[in-house]
């Protein structure tokens, strides 16, 4: 008995049409790719006169005003200033006043008291002021028991400050 094993046996006729079809929606895909692509032009980008027509100038320019505040110089200088004696917890600014509120904590009440005048020695603040300050509950453990809110007043830009 002779055993007769064909490990690549002939494809039948069916199968070279599939490969042809296949074949023949490939083809057609990749022109209809490259025939949609070609009608697309890069072109520039309208000159800046055109993108402005219809934008109030006067509005840009107060919005810019209102957000360009020197974040550098007053981060350096309230970080200058606070020593490890006070710690900052919170930060709220109001650009268009011109008014910062920094809230922290203290070891004790002679740091607190000291802050304004450190802040007032700056040449870009117009005012420091203490708003409250409080000491946390008496048997509270805390390394800062004292709590406080302080205002922070910029000088104006048109005045020759920050």
């Amino acid at each position: 008995m002779k055993l007769d094993i064909d490990f690549a046996p002939r494809s039948s006729g069916l199968m070279n049409v599939r490969r042809a079809v296949s074949a023949l929606g490939t083809a057609l895909a990749i022109a209809g790719t490259v025939a949609l692509t070609s009608n697309t032009v890069a072109t520039l980008p309208p000159p800046p006169g055109d993108i402005l027509a219809g934008v109030n100038v006067d509005a840009v320019n107060a919005a810019i005003e209102t957000l360009n505040m020197p974040w550098g110089i007053v981060l350096t200088h309230i970080e200058e200033s606070v020593g490890d004696a006070v710690r900052l917890t919170r930060l709220e600014i109001d650009t268009a006043s011109g008014r910062l509120i920094l809230q922290g904590e203290a070891t004790d009440d002679r740091a607190v008291l000291a802050l304004p005048a450190l802040l007032n020695a700056k040449p870009d603040f117009s005012e420091a002021r203490v708003l409250s300050q409080s000491r946390s509950a008496p048997g509270a453990q805390s390394a800062f028991p004292v709590r406080f809110v302080l205002e922070l007043r910029l000088r104006s830009a048109r005045k020759g400050g920050v």
